[in-house]
C-alpha cells in the first residue's frame, strides 16, 4: 500500500489539433498525502486545469499513471465510480441546476450513489449548515448571492464524504472579500474532517495558506 493518497509518475498529456501534438503536461511527478492541502499554481497555459483533470478521472493521460491510495485509476473501467465515490470535485463557476434548490442541488450526488432520500435530505440540511446557508435550504440559485451558490457548490462537493476535494479556482469568479471568506469555510471543513484538498489558484495569497505548493510552469514542477 502506498504511502500517498494520491501520485503520479511521469505524467505526459498532449492534444491533438489538426496534424500537430500540442503538449500540455511534460512528466509530472507529484505525491500528496492524507490530509494535506496542497496548491497549484502557474500562469494560464502551463497544465494546472489539465492535471486536476487527469486527478479526478475526467480526462486520461497520453503516458504516465495516476495512483490513487496504491492503485492505477485507470488500471480497470471503473472512474464513474472512483469519480463520484472518491472525489469531490469544486469549480470556478458553480453549474448548479437553476430548476432546484439549493437543498436539492446538494442531495443530488448522494441520490446518484443511491443513498435513500430521507438521508439524503438529512445530510444535505447538515453540511449546508456547515457552510452556513442553513437559512436557504429552499432558495432556487437565483435567490442566492455568487458566494452563497459556491457554497452550495462546496456542500453538494462535500455531501458524499470524499477522500479528496479536487478546487479548479474555486473563488476566481468571486469578489476577493467573498472569495476569502468562502476558502476560508472550505479549509476549515478540509481541515475538521482530515480531508485532503488539491486547489488550482492564480490567488498567491490564497496559495500561501496551504501546506505546500507545486508551481507548474510549461508543464513540469518546477521548485
Amino acid at each position: 500500500m502506498s504511502d500517498f493518497l494520491i501520485s503520479t509518475s511521469n505524467l505526459h498529456k498532449s492534444y491533438q489539433l489538426a496534424k500537430e501534438s500540442i503538449p500540455v503536461l511534460n512528466g509530472i511527478n507529484i505525491e500528496v498525502t492524507q490530509g494535506e492541502i496542497v496548491a497549484i499554481v502557474g500562469s494560464s497555459g502551463a497544465g494546472k486545469s489539465t492535471l486536476l483533470h487527469i486527478l479526478g478521472g475526467l480526462d486520461v493521460p497520453t503516458e504516465g499513471s495516476v495512483l490513487f491510495r496504491g492503485k492505477d485509476i485507470f488500471d480497470k473501467n471503473d472512474l464513474e465510480q472512483y469519480r463520484s465515490r472518491t472525489i469531490g470535485f469544486v469549480f470556478q463557476f458553480h453549474h448548479l441546476m437553476s430548476e432546484f434548490t439549493a437543498m436539492e442541488n446538494v442531495m443530488m450526488p448522494a441520490l446518484i450513489k443511491r443513498v435513500p432520500q430521507k438521508q439524503s435530505r438529512e445530510e444535505a440540511k447538515q453540511i449546508l449548515r456547515d457552510v452556513g446557508l442553513a437559512n436557504r435550504l429552499n432558495h432556487m440559485p437565483s435567490q442566492l448571492s455568487g458566494g452563497e451558490q459556491q457554497r452550495v457548490a462546496i456542500a453538494r462537493a462535500l455531501i458524499n464524504e470524499p477522500d479528496l476535494i479536487l478546487a479548479d479556482e474555486p473563488t476566481g469568479n468571486l469578489d476577493s472579500h467573498t472569495g476569502e471568506g468562502v476558502f476560508q469555510m472550505l479549509e476549515d471543513i478540509v481541515r475538521k474532517k482530515n480531508k485532503t484538498m488539491i486547489i488550482v489558484t492564480h490567488n498567491e495569497k490564497l496559495s500561501e495558506r496551504a501546506d505546500r505548493i507545486i508551481r507548474l510552469i510549461d508543464g513540469m514542477v518546477w521548485g
